[in-house]
């Protein structure tokens, strides 16, 4: 009996380590928010798209750009973000179970920049074509972090004809 609860106790043990080595989103945005410089925000997709609706009455924006703010802002669900003005102590490590998160939870890795210290990550969520979820960061060690996990039904294909994407693409 005794090897049988030794034996239910390192199981438990086991996977309370593995889960605390991954990350959501959210939680990883809810680390982020305890430091004192950091704000969270969560925007509600009805908001987004009033946002866009202001941007595309704009006279300095031409048709094409209007098409796309409107088509963007029609597919996002929700964004919530963070912003931070010092990294805790703790972030690498945070950092590193949001990205064990990501790969145990089937997002692909669209970009992975380093520049100057600075270290930009995009990941999304696909469902066929259509990207549910995408998590952007930008972080680093003077400037700080902002945070990004985007609630969406963006079609990938409509998304690869704007002209933002196939200028970007072509880089």
């Amino acid at each position: 009996m005794k090897k049988i609860i030794l034996c239910l106790f390192a199981f438990v043990f086991t996977i309370s380590l593995l889960q605390a080595q991954e990350l959501s989103p959210d939680k990883f945005i809810n680390e982020i928010k305890k430091e004192d410089s950091a704000y969270a925000f969560t925007l509600p997709g009805w908001l987004i798209k009033v946002g866009g609706q202001i941007a595309i009455n704009d006279e300095e924006i031409d048709y094409k750009e209007r098409q796309m703010i409107k088509e963007l802002t029609a597919h996002i669900k929700k964004i919530r973000f963070v912003v931070s003005e010092t990294l805790s102590p703790n972030f690498e490590t945070n950092f590193k179970a949001l990205a064990n998160y990501m790969s145990s939870n089937n997002y692909e890795q669209l970009i992975s920049v380093r520049e100057e210290g600075n270290k930009i990550n995009l990941w999304a969520l696909f469902d066929g074509n259509t990207i549910e979820r995408m998590i952007v960061s930008v972080n680093g060690p003077e400037e700080g972090s902002v945070f990004f996990n985007i609630k969406s039904d963006i079609d990938m294909d409509r998304l690869k004809k704007m002209k933002f994407f196939q200028e970007w693409s072509s880089l």
